[in-house]
């Protein structure tokens, strides 16, 4: 079972997506102007992303370009043209693969009980309210109290992070969730293990659901974006364990769980925020002997890398974060990652298809390690 660590007091795995609707020059979402209005059609969603964000809900799910937060978080920042690389990125590369290889992605197994990615639900005026009652580290968790607008089909992840994520679309706080106990129907109690809250129209930080405090929605790979051929922000990662140290935009002394901790050296283990990048170009990916799935992932680690958000414990070498199906499941849809996987013909067993990341692509040739300006946006030529 995959356990990842929550700052100095958890432990966490990583998060689900939606959005902060962009346009294209970079407009943010109007909260005060959304109208609560019926869902409209799938299709109608899918022709153009809208100018502002939601209203969502069951049945009416971001379309494939919209992406969680502000133009300027570390998670929507292309990568330069010659980024800054960290002084060690070679090492960290190869402490890397020298691990194992790249983590198969397993999704569309959100009722199988082995699922540890994050749903993303969206709350409106009329959902559901729940009182938020953290039970760990009390005093540290920011949403303690908090009342909370949640649909009342939502449903955690079904492993042992159980995380929930909850776009608030009246005030437009995300709120995060890690191992929900109990969700009673038609409102009461949420009890939680932790939590945090962050905006969606922000830069995605400050919440605390995940070892480096990044939103649930942060870097997750929905099927729509892969379906569609696009994905439009950096995606969230987790890794065998770290250096013990953090570098943004993770949180400031947030260490996850440093290889110490399993008798694994240090060394040139990568730091939590860690910008990982592939340096390959559209043609080269494009040359690939890979499906377009799978290059349309590459893709995004080409152009807006990969950030590292939490650790493994000790297992595994390092991989991707994929969407839960629970945001569609809980509501009797079917995941649209088994439709996709279904259709692209991956391997499939108990309920899960596998996504394989790893082969196809010379990982120490290509994989980079970005210095922390690039993700901050302050680099020197």
């Amino acid at each position: 079972m995959r356990r990842l660590a929550l700052g100095t007091f958890l432990a966490c795995a990583l998060t689900a997506a939606i959005a902060s609707a962009l346009p294209a020059a970079g407009g943010q979402p109007d909260f005060a102007k959304t109208a609560e209005v019926a869902p409209a059609a799938e299709a109608n969603q899918a022709r153009r992303c809208p100018k502002r964000f939601g209203p969502y809900g069951n049945r009416n799910w971001p379309g494939a370009c919209w992406r969680p937060y502000s133009a300027d978080s570390p998670f929507n920042r292309r990568v330069p043209a010659n980024p800054k690389l960290l002084s060690n990125s070679s090492a960290i590369v190869d402490r890397l693969v020298g691990w194992d290889e790249v983590q198969t992605m397993v999704a569309g197994h959100s009722e199988s009980g082995d699922d540890w990615d994050h749903p993303i639900y969206y709350g409106r005026r009329s959902s559901q309210r729940y009182r938020v009652e953290c039970t760990r580290a009390r005093r540290q968790c920011e949403v303690q109290g908090d009342v909370v607008r949640i649909p009342g089909g939502a449903k955690p992840a079904s492993a042992g992070d159980a995380h929930l994520g909850v776009i608030d679309q009246t005030s437009g706080v995300e709120y995060d969730f890690w191992q929900v106990h109990s969700k009673p129907s038609g409102g009461g109690t949420l009890e939680v293990s932790h939590g945090g809250k962050t905006r969606i129209d922000g830069k995605g930080l400050g919440s605390n659901a995940t070892a480096a405090h990044f939103g649930l929605a942060a870097g997750i790979i929905r099927a729509r974006e892969v379906r569609a051929g696009k994905i439009n922000h950096a995606l969230f990662s987790s890794i065998r364990c770290s250096s013990g140290r953090a570098v943004y935009p993770a949180a400031k002394g947030t260490t996850a769980a440093p290889c110490t901790s399993f008798g694994i050296a240090t060394k040139n283990a990568p730091p939590l925020g860690a910008r990982l990048w592939l340096a390959m170009s559209d043609a080269q990916i494009k040359a690939l002997a890979v499906p377009p799935w799978k290059k349309t992932i590459l893709r995004a680690m080409a152009d807006y890398g990969v950030l590292v958000g939490d650790t493994m414990n000790g297992n595994g070498s390092w991989g991707l974060q994929a969407e839960s199906g629970a945001s569609y499941t809980s509501f009797g849809v079917k995941d649209p990652w088994a439709k996709l996987g279904a259709r692209v013909g991956v391997p499939s067993d108990g309920g899960g298809y596998y996504f394989d990341l790893n082969d196809g692509v010379d990982w120490s040739r290509y994989l980079r390690v970005l210095h922390p300006c690039v993700s901050r946006g302050s680099c020197r030529r």
